[in-house]
């Protein structure tokens, strides 16, 4: 299962998107004789460093994967709306990635 947070202007498209290409990226993924590795960038976005990478990527011509945390996305939707338009994954990493609170000790 897949479970996204985006802004609600980029969200609509996505959800149209990703049950449509779903199915033919994974015959695809299991079916190719190619070899392949997967890109992805976590903890974003980030206004200093998305952007940059997200040049490299449209002008190296790849695809990537970016795990992002809401409330970055909520400050800056503009960015996550452009890689998606672009072609990249967007998946949640989740709302707040608050470490204290994740690896506090019981």
């Amino acid at each position: 299962m897949l479970f996204i947070t985006l802004h609600s202007s980029i969200k609509a498209d996505f959800e149209k998107d990703i049950s449509a290409n779903s199915s033919n990226n994974l015959n695809y993924l299991l079916e190719g004789k190619d070899k392949i590795c997967y890109l992805t960038f976590d903890d974003g976005p980030n206004p200093a460093i998305t952007p940059k990478v997200l040049d490299i990527l449209k002008e190296e011509n790849v695809k990537a994967s970016f795990f992002v945390i809401g409330k970055l996305v909520d400050n800056h939707p503009e960015i996550v709306k452009r890689a998606y338009d672009e072609g990249h994954y967007i998946a949640n990493h989740s709302y707040s990635h608050n470490n204290s609170i994740l690896y506090r000790t019981f």
